[in-house]
């Protein structure tokens, strides 16, 4: 049991940072950016032409961003310590079904990018959304039972829901902007989102259970981020079977 509590997800993370390496070093580039990249003497300075043309697309990038912050932080962070903290199960119990459901995370991403190629990027990214603001609230009501394999099952439909958002997201995101300003406004677009919106999650649902006395208010917290990631949706255009600007 102890392997499985702690020594297990380290084993993982090492694993995906080699696979990650090695698949990196095959991967070559768009042709789209390298036709960008060599006409750089003839372009403008990305940032500059970023905010002077793209303003509105770094908004839409950290509103559909918002799920993708609260959804990590929350479900593949925040649910250990609150199974732990809240719930009082054993350290190693709870990092064993934390460990188990984002095995299920890491294959829903598969899914959800092999879903996002068949029926689009934004009909993918909106069932997930849907899913969450109908039942974050259920499900987080359903983890007072305290039984092990109910914790197993409801973390699996978050695990699963949030999966599919996860595989399409880095798609969605590069298709909102064209080539000669993706990277400049990509990092900073989803790097705000994380960092004020991400890295807030945890303190806001530990004030939420305080505030109101209530072990489901986190649930509030991915009905509001799936609301707003939800709405963005309105501003993208659909391109998953067009070529890149």
């Amino acid at each position: 049991m102890q392997v499985w509590g702690w020594r297990i997800p380290f084993l993982f993370s090492a694993i995906g940072g080699v696979v990650g390496i090695y698949i990196r070093m095959y991967l070559t580039d768009p042709s789209v950016y390298l036709n960008v990249k060599a006409r750089r003497e003839h372009e403008t300075v990305p940032i500059k032409d970023l905010f002077l043309h793209y303003k509105s697309k770094i908004g839409v990038i950290i509103l559909l961003d918002f799920l993708t912050a609260v959804g990590f932080f929350m479900v593949a962070i925040f649910l250990a310590t609150y199974f732990r903290i809240y719930l009082h199960l054993a350290e190693n119990t709870a990092l064993t079904i934390h460990t188990m459901n984002m095995i299920l995370f890491a294959i829903a991403t598969l899914i959800g990018g092999k879903l996002s190629d068949k029926i689009g990027r934004k009909l993918t990214l909106a069932y997930p959304c849907i899913g969450f603001i109908v039942l974050s609230y259920p499900l987080f009501c359903l983890f007072q039972s305290g039984d092990a394999t109910i914790l197993i099952g409801v973390q699996a439909i978050m695990s699963l829901l949030f999966g599919i958002f996860f595989g399409v997201i880095p798609s969605a995101l590069a298709e909102i902007l064209p080539t000669k300003v993706r990277f400049s406004g990509l990092s900073i677009g989803h790097n705000i989102c994380m960092a004020i919106v991400g890295g807030g999650t945890p303190f806001l649902a530990t004030h939420l259970i305080d505030c109101a006395n209530d072990l489901a208010a986190p649930a509030y917290l991915l009905i509001l981020a799936s609301a707003v990631s939800l709405s963005s949706l309105w501003f993208i255009k659909e391109k998953f079977n067009q070529p890149l600007e």
